[in-house]
């Protein structure tokens, strides 16, 4: 009898692991998609685009490469957003590229003999988090950002996009 429960909690355990190598991991993001009515500017060369992130990553100041990081019992992604910054001081005003870290945990449930993954987002309940396949995943939600109209001053933006991560380094935990 012993022998049986035994084995039962390497089971469930096998089942858990098999679950969470399909999530952790550093993420990249590889793409993002506008979905508001309009096509934005983000990075004020005049060319509008529904590309989000392409647009992002052409603004030169401010944040690097994006991207997410999950471990068994939760981690972060980032959400890209531009902010167009006026200074006090006298220097010109400047585009800049900045990201949002919002947390996610992670709780593996156990079905019979299937494993389900279950991603809460305590600080942000704007977002849809759908894991698409092994080592990809996608997130929609609202952005914020502060942009430079045609006629050089601040105008702030908010609109739902969908960004797409996927897996370029395994992490074991």
């Amino acid at each position: 009898m012993f022998l049986s429960v035994s084995c039962e909690k390497v089971w469930e355990a096998d089942l858990r692991e098999k679950a969470l190598d399909t999530i952790r991991g550093y993420y990249q993001v590889e793409s993002g998609i506008w979905e508001g009515p309009d096509p934005i500017d983000l990075d004020g060369d005049g060319v509008a685009s529904y590309d989000y992130y392409d647009e992002w990553k052409k603004v030169l100041a401010g944040a690097g490469d994006t991207g997410a990081v999950i471990s068994d019992d939760g981690g972060y992604i980032e959400i890209p957003y531009i902010k167009y910054i006026v200074h006090s001081s006298g220097l010109p005003p400047t585009l800049t590229r900045y990201v949002k870290k919002v947390r996610t945990d992670i709780d593996v449930t156990i079905g019979g003999s299937e494993a389900e993954l279950c991603f809460r987002f305590p600080d942000d309940s704007d977002v849809v988090f759908e894991h698409t396949a092994y080592g990809k995943f996608t997130v929609r939600t609202t952005v914020t950002c502060t942009i430079m109209s045609s006629a050089g001053e601040s105008v702030e933006i908010t609109g739902p996009v969908t960004l797409r991560y996927e897996r370029f380094k395994y992490k074991a935990e």
